[in-house]
Formats: structure tokens, sequence, C-alpha cells
């Protein structure tokens, strides 16, 4: 095995990084979805409740909840 610096042994306990998951009201959005509305208007919706979000968001949200609950 080849020495050098190898930087991934110092990440061993580091907290993963990025952002906190959004909370989101995942109820509401698969109710909205039910009625036929699409990802930017149940995003434009959820804006008016007061949840910032986007479409994209939205739409990651949903697909997370398909996956888990088929």
């Amino acid at each position: 095995m080849q020495k050098g610096f190898r930087p991934e042994q110092n990440l061993k306990h580091a907290p993963a990084g990025g952002r906190e998951a959004m909370e989101l009201p995942i109820a509401e959005i698969i109710s909205l979805r039910s009625k036929g509305l699409t990802f930017k208007e149940i995003a434009m919706t959820l804006n008016g409740l007061g949840y910032e979000c986007s479409k994209a968001t939205v739409h990651r949200h949903y697909q997370k909840y398909v996956r888990t609950n088929g």
C-alpha cells in the first residue's frame, strides 16, 4: 500500500454536511397531489400557508415519501 496524505481518515467522526432537512407537511403534499395539482402549484399553496419551499423541494419530499411507503 502506498503511503501518503489520506484526508478521508480525518472525517470518521465528523457530522454529515449539508443543510438541515426542511419540515413540510407531507400529508398536505400527498392530499394536494392526489387532487391533481402540479408540484409548482403545491409549492405555491404551501408558500401561502407559511412554508417557504420550491417546486424541487416539494418534489424531493414527495419522492422520499413514495420510496419509503411504496
